[in-house]
């Protein structure tokens, strides 16, 4: 073949895949949408607006988050804008510190509750060498991603909880949006989530794995989903527990689980 005629393909190649970076690039612009990872017995969540904010909530029990990662995102972005921990157990953070070492983060969230689990100790440390801005949240505080999408802080009301109490203090965020609203729970058991105010959500996320201390009528009631999440592994709990599964068809919700796949719905 001659040496114009090779250079002429070389060209066409690069050519090619540059318009199929950039059709990516466009098209996930416009995509919106909240993606419950299958991370196995531990919580996961990635948001992406159509401004192609990047949001983590939790992170799961090992790194196979990065694999997740690695799909959702192109390979030019190394950025996570938000990292959110809604509280310190190994199932919702290990994977964060994964996450941290391998891409810039913008800022990360937590409930300020701490552990003296040697995990946590990791996740102090790998920030510290990371240099990532931390700060705490608390009821009432509201993150505004931008002109259709804001983050609501529903719990805890105060930063202030006994490390035997981690469950309970778990951040609970509603992601607000002008298409549907999202409801994320962490380990916060139906005590909590009965002490906050009428929370319509139209997307929960089911507390706790489906733990039987998750959820109650009357919690149900107040956030009246028409889709629930589950993020859940193979475990020895007994999670999804069956009566949480019947509270949930007896309210006619649609469920999802992490561990029958990875669920993205789209806003």
């Amino acid at each position: 073949m001659a040496k114009s005629k090779k250079k002429k393909i070389f060209y066409i190649a690069i050519l090619l895949l540059l318009n199929a970076g950039l059709a990516y690039s466009l098209l996930i612009e416009r995509s919106s949408y909240v993606l419950f990872a299958n991370v196995g017995q531990g919580d996961a969540s990635l948001i992406r607006t159509k401004e192609n904010q990047i949001i983590l909530i939790d992170g799961g029990p090992t790194s196979k988050i990065l694999e997740i990662l690695g799909r959702e995102l192109p390979y030019w972005q190394r950025k996570i804008d938000l990292v959110v921990l809604t509280h310190p157990h190994s199932d919702h953070m290990n994977g964060l510190i994964d996450v941290i070492k391998k891409y810039e983060i913008g800022m990360i969230l937590t409930n300020g509750v701490k552990s003296s689990e040697s995990e946590f100790k990791e996740w102090e440390r790998v920030i510290r060498e990371k240099k990532v801005l931390t700060k705490t949240l608390v009821k009432g505080t509201k993150i505004i991603l931008n002109n259709e999408d804001k983050i609501e802080v529903l719990w805890p009301q105060d930063p202030h909880f006994e490390e035997k109490e981690q469950n309970d203090s778990s951040l609970v965020l509603k992601l607000d949006t002008r298409g549907k609203d999202f409801l994320f729970t962490g380990d916060a058991g139906f005590e909590v989530l009965n002490k906050l105010f009428q929370v319509n959500a139209e997307v929960l996320k089911v507390p706790h794995h489906g733990s039987k201390s998750g959820l109650d009528k009357e919690v149900l009631e107040k956030i009246n989903p028409k889709t629930a999440v589950i993020e859940v592994g193979e475990n020895s709990y007994g999670h999804p527990a069956s009566q949480i599964i019947d509270l949930l068809k007896l309210f006619k919700v649609k469920i999802f689980r992490t561990d029958e796949g990875t669920v993205r719905i789209g806003y």
